[in-house]
């Protein structure tokens, strides 16, 4: 299972997950908030949108009855 933690962060503070990656929030108008996302090369960081794109565009496999 998965475990939620809800934090919030002032301009400029930032978020570590695990050792490796940071998120720092950058700006703040209105709804819209920027952040920066400091993590290896090896992760992978898409927003969702991306995501959902690349899940949507993926051959699905053939179904067999």
């Amino acid at each position: 299972g998965h475990s939620m933690l809800i934090l919030n962060r002032k301009l400029g503070e930032s978020i570590m997950l695990g050792e490796a990656i940071v998120v720092t929030i950058l700006s703040v108008r209105g709804n819209h908030i920027t952040v920066s996302i400091d993590a290896p090369k090896e992760v992978a960081v898409h927003g969702n949108e991306i995501r959902e794109c690349t899940q949507r565009d993926k051959p699905q496999p053939e179904r067999t009855r």
